[in-house]
């Protein structure tokens, strides 16, 4: 299908445009020059499933979600089971084997388990920072920038101009909710706001195995056979180095399990402050402006919305006219580069956007 010249266009809607009045007013608007917006119903915004966790209200906990092997070759320890494996190197099935022979002595760094509970997370996730565990947030609605209604396209959209047909080209206001920074704070995944997360050096347990006696608590002494020189286990007694306990306080935490919060040293990049995140804002998405979306990706995409609301109207003329105008406006958005140095991957996948984006608003215009 050929692309109709602009100037057609724009007398065609013209002329179609006319008989749709009633007497002196227009007879969508009434001469209001706007129109309720129908993405958001005029409540200017939106609610959407949170962008960050996609939904679930939570983000799984690095630390517990993987798959870990516990030391000594254990079974691996499942996803999603909120355990980690004993630090303890020298357990094995929460037993510590002697050296010589086969004698076994629990392991009282994780009590016989061969794992502990992780103290990183809240039973293998965090609340997520973004829509704090609600799974949907607020966002201002970018059919119509946060005001509720958009341009009448019968009476006030102009196909003959170079700009947007949902805002006209206006520039994007300052986001009210973030003061244009587009950031805003939210508690902190690790601490919860208190500052204070599970020390890493010694994963909250407050202390750590003792190397001598290896996290048993006990030692056992061991006799040779003078004929054989066979040697073998006598017996056993309480460490006296770490008084039977089979573990030291964590010399980093000094055995209050708990430290400054780790966050800004795990990544220097984040913003932490007395127990908050910096993240970006979900009314305005970060961009600290609210802007147009039928601007952020083409000003076809705000064509095709009003030529919607026409098909709606019953008014398939004047909706043809616009989306014939659209699949024009978008052949040229995507005839060039998003970047100065888009890669190939992002050209096949800008090709691949544009033919689908011409075959969907070419046959809508046919319809």
């Amino acid at each position: 299908m050929k692309t109709i010249p602009i100037v057609v266009v724009v007398a065609l809607f013209l002329a179609l445009a006319v008989p749709a009045r009633a007497g002196d007013k227009c007879a969508l608007c009434r001469d209001a020059g706007t129109l309720v917006c129908a993405a958001c119903s005029g409540k200017k915004v939106r609610t959407v499933a949170c962008p960050e966790c996609e939904g679930r209200g939570d983000l799984l906990c690095p630390y517990c979600c993987g798959e870990y092997d516990t030391a000594g070759g254990d079974k691996p320890i499942k996803k999603g089971k909120g355990i980690l494996p004993c630090p303890n190197e020298a357990c094995y099935e929460g037993k510590v084997t002697y050296e010589i022979g086969t004698a076994k002595d629990t392991c009282r760094l994780c009590s016989g388990r061969s794992s502990i509970d992780c103290l990183f997370c809240r039973k293998t996730s965090f609340p997520c920072v973004t829509c704090a565990g609600r799974k949907k947030v607020d966002s201002a609605c970018g059919e119509c920038r946060a005001t509720g209604a958009i341009p009448c396209p019968l009476c006030r959209v102009q196909p003959e101009r170079d700009s947007c047909a949902a805002c006209g080209g206006a520039e994007p206001e300052s986001c009210p909710r973030c003061a244009s920074s587009g950031a805003t704070l939210a508690l902190c995944y690790a601490c919860g706001g208190n500052d204070e997360a599970a020390c890493r050096e010694c994963w909250g347990l407050g202390r750590y195995a003792c190397r001598q006696c290896n996290g048993t608590g006990v030692t056992r002494s061991k006799s040779t056979n003078r004929t054989t020189g066979n040697v073998t286990i006598a017996g056993k007694k309480s460490h006296d180095s770490c008084s039977g306990k089979g573990s030291f306080d964590c010399k980093v935490c000094r055995g209050k399990k708990k430290t400054a919060c780790w966050v800004k040293e795990w990544n220097p990049k984040l913003y932490h402050k007395e127990g908050r995140l910096k993240i970006d804002c979900a009314y305005c998405a970060g961009a600290g402006r609210l802007e147009c979306a039928g601007c952020r990706k083409g000003s076809h995409r705000g064509f095709e919305a009003a030529a919607l609301r026409l098909r709606e109207a019953g008014l398939q003329a004047q909706a043809k006219a616009l989306l014939e105008e659209a699949a024009r406006r978008a052949e040229r958005w995507f005839s060039t580069p998003r970047t100065a140095d888009e890669s190939a991957e992002d050209t096949v996948a800008r090709v691949r956007e544009r033919e689908a984006t011409l075959a969907r608003l070419r046959k809508a215009a046919n319809e």
